[in-house]
């Protein structure tokens, strides 16, 4: 399951990242790594950006970005 399908306030562990690219990258630079702890806190009116909690930083993702994010449940 992708962290942009996940529902607000469920827990999630990330179990890795989809892809090589740059944005792939800056993902995992910013915490998104495998084993890491997250929660959705919201989404926008429309759903993107999707507001996300890892650890004690809270990041602003658009949905193809948290689409490249695997999750399962904490």
């Amino acid at each position: 399951m992708s962290l942009a399908k996940i529902p607000i306030a469920m827990p999630v562990t990330i179990r890795g990242i989809r892809g090589n690219s740059n944005v792939a990258c800056r993902l995992m630079e910013m915490g998104l790594f495998d084993g890491a702890h997250a929660v959705v806190i919201s989404r926008a009116f429309l759903g993107d950006p999707i507001r996300v909690r890892v650890g004690d930083t809270d990041l602003s993702l658009r949905k193809e970005e948290a689409d490249l994010v695997d999750v399962s449940a904490a």
